[in-house]
């Protein structure tokens, strides 16, 4: 009998771990996707916010850049940070899911 019931709550606390990982991992996974979604409409309001110049000024940097020269760079670089940090984020869950 000892045998049985030593066996069986091995069982469930093994069940346990790995739906409290899986229950984890998806909890990061989500809140992972949610915080890229929040970076790229930052990102995109700091685009749309660099876009209206005045005028004056607009037409002097043409003559040298484009008027939406460092908000297209800015959106660019920070795009690229925010994605790095997604994929290092993700590839962290999935190493601790893939552990357990």
């Amino acid at each position: 009998m000892g045998v049985i019931t030593t066996a069986l709550g091995a069982l469930i606390a093994f069940l346990g771990r790995k739906f409290s990982v899986a229950t984890t991992t998806i909890t990061g996974f989500v809140l992972l996707t949610a915080v890229l979604i929040a970076c790229i409409n930052n990102l995109v309001s700091a685009v749309l916010a660099m876009l209206q110049l005045p005028n004056w000024i607009a037409a002097g940097l043409g003559f040298f850049i484009p008027s939406n020269f460092g908000a297209v760079l800015a959106a660019i670089i920070s795009s690229h940070i925010c994605r790095a940090a997604y994929d290092l984020a993700m590839l962290k869950i999935k190493t601790i899911n893939a552990a357990t």
